[in-house]
């Protein structure tokens, strides 16, 4: 087998039915949907020889990642010049991203490999005798739980609080659930935060974002987007 064959189940199984959800835009292992205020991002990781080694599993194997891209953060930012497509960033680049979960067990694949079974990787056998199963189960699972987290993220309120308040999640070492940027009150989160309220008009929310980011040393040595934040609070207010 080769990852032609993986490509074309994908293709038969996965982004159809992602097409049908509005993800009609789609290069490699990566689909795009457009909202109003964000970019839905889906994105299909596969694994080098030397991460599948590492791993303990197969080439053929994959992760999926669920991710929102903000324009309304990326304009407030500097680091906003590093993206080349605001419409179809790359997963990377999202502000707020997950990993989708698998629901089907994997012990004691591999054969003699120490593959342990980890939720975030459909391990897919080298003969692909299971491709099918693995498949269809990544679109149910993406379908099920990756797109009302995406729905849910899309509402700038709601993605500002957890920008604020919610800590990112692990399944033990490294392997990541839920990433907003760094840990709590960290520089890139109080940004998001803060350019997120100011999309919204949020004028009380945006100053007390500003004023806590005045406040941390890394602000002080990077000051162009604290000033870009703290010129739209002074708009804002003046218009208000």
């Amino acid at each position: 087998m080769d990852s032609k064959v993986v490509d074309r189940t994908l293709r038969e199984q996965f982004w159809s039915r992602l097409k049908e959800q509005g993800f009609t835009s789609r290069s490699g292992r990566t689909a795009w949907r457009d909202r109003t205020t964000s970019v839905y991002t889906i994105n299909v990781q596969s694994f080098n020889s030397y991460l599948a080694t590492v791993l303990h599993t197969t080439t053929f194997s994959f992760s999926i990642r669920a991710s929102v891209f903000y324009p309304a953060i990326a304009r407030r930012s500097t680091m906003g010049r590093f993206v080349k497509d605001w419409q179809r960033p790359q997963e990377p680049h999202c502000q707020a991203r997950s990993t989708i979960e698998k629901g089907i067990e994997q012990a004691g694949l591999g054969g003699d490999q120490a593959w342990r079974d980890r939720p975030d990787i459909w391990f897919v056998l080298a003969d692909a005798s299971n491709l099918a199963e693995v498949v269809a189960d990544a679109a149910e699972r993406t379908l099920a739980d990756g797109l009302p987290w995406l729905d849910e993220l899309a509402d700038l309120g709601e993605a500002t609080r957890r920008f604020l308040e919610v800590p990112n999640r692990f399944w033990g070492r490294g392997v990541m659930i839920e990433d907003f940027g760094g840990t709590l009150g960290s520089p890139k989160r109080l940004h998001s935060a803060g350019a997120l309220a100011a999309e919204r008009g949020d004028v009380s929310l945006l100053g007390d974002v500003v004023t806590a980011m005045a406040e941390e040393p890394y602000w002080v040595d990077h000051p162009a987007d604290l000033e870009r934040l703290q010129e739209e609070l002074a708009r804002l207010r003046s218009a208000g």
